[in-house]
Parts: C-alpha cells; sequence; structure tokens
C-alpha cells in the first residue's frame, strides 16, 4: 500500500504565492521555495485566510505583508512588499485589490 502525505503552507508566514509554467513558488518571512502541488490544492488552504487575496489566477497576496502599491510606467504598479520585494501589477489587479479595500473598509 502507497502512503501518501499532505503538504500545508504556512498562511500566517506566506508573502505571497504565484504560479509560473510547472511549478508554484511560494515566498514566505523565512523561505522561497517551489513545489509541483497542484494550484487548485494551494487556493482551497488560501480561502480559508480573508487576508489572503486572489489578485488573479495564478497569484495570492497576503494582504498584511503589503508595504504600498504606487503607479508605474505603462498602467503598471508596484506592490512593495514587507519584505522589500517589488511586485508588479497591472491595471486590474491593482483594482481588483482596491476593489477589496474599498468592500472590507
Amino acid at each position: 500500500m502507497e502512503q501518501e502525505a499532505l503538504t500545508f503552507i504556512p498562511l500566517d508566514k506566506t508573502v505571497y504565492i504565484a504560479q509560473d509554467k510547472k511549478n508554484i513558488l511560494i515566498k514566505t518571512t523565512q523561505k522561497e521555495f517551489k513545489t509541483k502541488l497542484p494550484l487548485s490544492w494551494v487556493s482551497v488552504q488560501c480561502q480559508i485566510d480573508p487576508l489572503i487575496w486572489k489578485i488573479n489566477p495564478n497569484l495570492f497576496i497576503n494582504s498584511i505583508h503589503i508595504k504600498s502599491i504606487t503607479p508605474a510606467k505603462n498602467n503598471k504598479y508596484d506592490c512593495l512588499m514587507m519584505n522589500n520585494e517589488n511586485i508588479k501589477l497591472n491595471t486590474s489587479e491593482f483594482r481588483k485589490i482596491k476593489h477589496i479595500i474599498d468592500t472590507v473598509l
């Protein structure tokens, strides 16, 4: 009988989660790791935490780790995280964040 393993993401320490072509990148306050977990499994875990926002189908951001969002060139926005990492957002991603903030606050 084959043993199965479940992997859980430390959501309280998660800064963001992004999917590239083959892997999911999980950036936490302590380390960065890649996994081949299905994005659907990651998404289910993120749904239990209202502070983790699904910005687009391939990007989840933990709102408590956002330092600032400022306009950049070419209708882009710089989302500066508390760890000083910058995530580029397009206009629709910025509007989604703004909508979440306007709805919650």
